[in-house]
């Protein structure tokens, strides 16, 4: 490589501090190589990286609040005055009787409050400290609403000590006419707080599966002949 000289145009060799032909000192900067600082500059494609990565993070965390927000209990209603209560106790025991025995009417309409109050007054275990597993369920609600859909929420605690409720909807599937097949149970939502969490559906009714254990709950499922809902929005439940 040549160094021209800025006053008579000579090339000289590369590394001439003067001029060869004319003495002028040469300007060996003009062939230094340029140093650039990349990292003053501006990269939108790493401005982008950082925008994404703080949304996925936002995103993750706005997920995780929904789930510990629980739901109010005061949308499942259960009866306070001690006349209901002693009612709908009265209701259970007809039904637990009719199951047992065979005595006494196969039909039996429970409001969600009388629902609510009658299976945690019967059928919920009392448990206390540690439950051995990572959620102690609390209590469980029923409603129905206008379109024929029945709502159950689960209160927990995980770890016996963080609130959490699990809500699940959908409608009984009854048997046609002479049929002897059982009733069942089709899930078409279902949340973990404010969450909604269908993708993990399996998950979320197996939460469920403590509160159905107690008492005589077995034994009245598996004679369940119709679980359908009225106008007034009511449970009205058919056993054999």
């Amino acid at each position: 490589m040549l160094v021209k000289c800025p006053k008579c145009g000579f090339e000289n060799q590369l590394g001439a501090i003067f001029c060869r032909n004319c003495g002028e000192k040469l300007d060996i900067e003009q062939v230094r190589p340029k140093v650039v600082d990349r990292g003053e500059g501006f990269s939108v494609f790493g401005l982008i990286r950082k925008l994404l990565m703080l949304a996925i993070f936002l995103g993750l965390v706005g997920v995780i609040i929904a789930m510990f927000i629980p739901t109010s209990e005061s949308l499942y209603p259960s009866i306070t005055d001690s006349a209901g209560q002693e009612a709908a106790r009265t209701k259970i025991k007809n039904l637990i009787a009719r199951v047992d025995e065979e005595i006494g009417e196969t039909k039996y309409v429970f409001s969600g409050p009388e629902a609510t109050f009658a299976y945690n007054d019967s059928f919920m275990a009392k448990v206390e400290g540690d439950t051995g597993g990572a959620y102690a369920v609390e209590k469980i609600a029923f409603k129905a609403d206008s379109r024929g859909f029945m709502h159950v929420l689960l209160v927990a605690k995980l770890g016996g000590k963080i609130p959490v409720t699990f809500e699940i909807k959908g409608f009984p599937v009854n048997p046609a006419e002479g049929e002897t097949t059982p009733v069942s149970f089709t899930v078409t939502d279902c949340t973990m707080g404010k969450m909604p969490m269908s993708f993990a559906q399996k998950q979320i009714l197996e939460k469920f599966m403590p509160a159905l254990m107690g008492g005589k709950v077995g034994k009245i499922l598996s004679s369940l002949k119709r679980v359908e809902m009225d106008d007034a929005q009511n449970i009205v439940i058919t056993v054999k």
